[in-house]
Formats: C-alpha cells, structure tokens, sequence
C-alpha cells in the first residue's frame, strides 16, 4: 500500500507508517533530515491555505491513500484518506463546540464562552484559539481589565475564554473503530516547561506512561467520547488532573504527538492500528515495557542553523536521542522548536533526566 502523508510537520507520522511496512511519501513543510532518510520520497511546500493547494501539491505522488496530518486535518480531499471525516473534524475542533457537547454528555469540563459573549467570568480565564494552536496563543488573564482590553482587539469568534484548571496535564491515546475505542497509552504533557520554552502553555512533550491513580477513569472516559463522537483512527483526549479527579480539556481527532513515546513505551506501531481501525480491528490493550520521554526545545530567539549546530543533532539522532532534525542552513523562528530529544527509563525521573541532559547541549549547539 503506498501512502502519502501531509502536513506541516509530518515526521513522526511517516517513520511510524515506514517502520509498519509501508511506501510513504511526505508532503512536508520543514523536510527534516531524518524525514528524508525515512520516507520513500519528499516534497516540501512553503505554505498551504486551502484544500484546492493541497490537491495541486499531492498530484505529484502516486498513492492508495492520502493521510492529513497537522495543520491539513480540516481540508477536504477527494482522494481516498485515512483521517476522521470532514464534518467530524470540523465540529470536534471547534472548542466552544465541544464544551457543549461535553456539557450534554455530563463530563467534566471547564466552563467555556466565546470571548465577545456577555458573560460574568470568573477569574483567572485561560483564552485560546477557538480551534489549534497547540497551546502557543495561550494566554492566562487575571482581571475584567485584561479580558476587556483582550476583547477590544479580538472582538469576533475565533477565541474562547475557559474557566482555569488547575492540575497536571496529561492525555490519552486511542484507536477508535467509529464505535468502539481501545486506550493504549496514558501520557503525561509536557507543557511551558521552563528549560525547554519561554512559551509559558506551549505543548513541550510527554512522558510515557502516566503513573496517576486516575488512569483507568481517564481511559473509559477516553472511550465513551470517542464513541460518542464517532471518531475513527488514531486519537487522542487531552485532560487536567485535579485533586478531584480528571477533567476533560480537548479533543485531538487526529495523529497526536504522542505517537513517539507511546510507541517506544509499548513497542507497538501506531499507525498500523490507525489503518487497521478503519476496517475494524482494535488493538489488545497496551503493556509497557519502559518510561519514555519526548521534548521539544524551542530557540530563545530567531536561529540558523550552522556547521556545528548540524553536526552535533546528526550525532544525537545516530545515538537515538534526537528526531527532527533541521538541515544546515535552516532559519527557526521563535515558536518552531529546534529539535525533538528522545530517552527511555525504568522510571519517569531516569527518561526525564536524560532529556534533560539533552536540552543542556542542544542550547549549547544553539548558542544560546
């Protein structure tokens, strides 16, 4: 089966599909190092805004199926495509939509409005793109003043304001039929991590698994939703661990981030259960044989990438510590990370230490 993946980031997607026995192609925005040693062939694109781009760009490959990856999940295609339908990925994106529909299903949720209704908040408020953003335009506002100011620049519908939780973050990981759903993974996130972001709500990484007495609540409520949604492949809920209990956040209709240490974690492949799901057939519930960790490492601010900088992450990947890996030359703009780093332990601590480790060196390679 040849397969063709595009996004805007599509790495971890691709060597998954690879690794599984696949042909895959990589419609690619960055075109990573290690993406081009991995994929049966690459093309990269500066910016694509509409579905109509995105056809003209993948009639130059010859696939069975088209998968959309991050940043495409919402375009329609005409081609065969291993992704949620449109129509699901428009409602369970739009966060205001999803708010409600958790109110009706009797989850736990934080209270959410769109930012221009009027209502009386309670403070602090978390404001966010009403769809994406993977925490970047995440804002913490504190006063009616703030919010009001927030207001008068953004006075339209595409940010909410949601109640703030406070707890550990975390997710699930899923592979979902349409009606039925199999957890396989409890990951803790990564998120505004001060060594790795200045970003303070930016999505940094995870850890695999998540040692939390809430995981087997996380993983049913996990599976009731997708259920309920209708949701087909590889997907994922993101939550907020309280002192209460979980609490649903958002819903991830797609290949998540996770796919690297739940794999590393399990030993199993996650894109050949999403391709399996779409005729039916879900995995055994996961066994993990060690922690793994991922992070992402974002510059301090704009960066080239020099000689030295490209020899040092090449060296990382050889040793299986780094992934994403920028060609020579490459200019990274403040919000793009520079690099993932990858470890495995017998224990959180031990796989976090090690990536620790890892981004010390990284923003020495930086110069920062």
């Amino acid at each position: 089966m040849k397969l063709l993946v595009a996004g805007y980031n599509t790495r971890h997607i691709v060597c998954s599909a690879k690794r599984a026995g696949y042909t895959v192609y990589a419609l690619d925005h960055f075109g990573d190092i290690d993406l081009r040693m991995c994929a049966d062939g690459v093309v990269t694109f500066d910016s694509i805004a509409s579905s109509r781009e995105l056809m003209q760009h993948v009639q130059e490959f010859g696939f069975d199926a088209l998968v959309l990856g991050p940043g495409f999940e919402n375009f329609r295609s005409p081609c065969v495509t291993l992704n949620n339908s449109p129509e699901i990925m428009d409602s369970v994106t739009d966060k205001a939509w999803l708010a409600e529909k958790l109110r009706k299903l009797g989850m736990r949720h934080p209270d959410t409005h769109i930012v221009c209704e009027d209502y009386v908040p309670e403070f602090p408020v978390m404001v966010k793109p009403r769809r994406g953003s993977g925490g970047i335009k995440n804002r913490l506002i504190t006063c009616e003043a703030a919010l009001s100011e927030f207001v008068s620049t953004h006075c339209d519908d595409e940010y909410i304001a949601q109640e703030f939780v406070h707890g550990i973050p975390g997710s699930v990981a899923l592979i979902c039929t349409g009606d039925e759903a199999q957890a396989i993974a409890v990951n803790e996130q990564l998120v505004g991590v001060p060594w790795l972001t200045h970003l303070p709500f930016a999505y940094c990484g995870n850890v695999t698994p998540l040692a939390t007495p809430f995981g087997d609540e996380m993983m049913r409520l996990a599976e009731e939703l997708a259920c309920e949604l209708g949701l087909v492949g590889s997907n994922g809920v993101d939550f907020m661990i309280t002192d209460d209990g979980p609490v649903v956040i958002e819903v991830n209709p797609r290949f998540q981030g996770s796919i690297d240490t739940v794999e590393r974690s399990t030993g199993m492949n996650v894109f050949d259960m999403h391709v399996k799901a779409f005729a039916g057939a879900l995995p055994v519930q996961a066994r993990h044989a060690r922690f793994s960790a991922k992070a992402l490492v974002f510059p301090h601010g704009m960066l080239s990438v020099d000689a030295g900088m490209s020899e040092g992450l090449l060296s990382m990947l050889d040793k299986g510590l780094a992934a994403d890996i920028p060609s020579e030359g490459q200019r990274i703009v403040p919000g793009d990370p520079v690099v993932t780093l990858l470890a495995e332990g017998q224990s959180r601590d031990e796989a976090m230490g090690k990536v620790k480790r890892c981004s010390s060196h990284v923003l020495r390679l930086c110069k920062f």
